[in-house]
């Protein structure tokens, strides 16, 4: 996926984002709500897809991603 993609996939996740947030009430999005925005966006980046089951470790240092680990469980 190339810079320009990852940019405008940012950009629509964060409007659809924006719209949900209308929505909610003050008191904020749910741990449920927050579980699937995370999994809605691993899979727009093409990390996951719908039937993956494993792990997915991302470690962050200085405000950027410094390592991505993917286990996956195969049946």
């Amino acid at each position: 996926m190339s810079v320009p993609e990852i940019l405008l996939l940012e950009t629509q996740l964060q409007r659809k984002a924006f719209q949900k947030r209308k929505v909610q009430s003050d008191i904020g999005a749910s741990i449920s709500d927050c579980k699937q925005a995370i999994a809605d966006i691993m899979r727009a980046l093409k990390l996951v897809n719908r039937s993956f089951s494993g792990k997915l470790v991302i470690a962050f240092k200085e405000g950027g991603v410094s390592y991505i680990e993917r286990v996956e469980q195969l049946k």
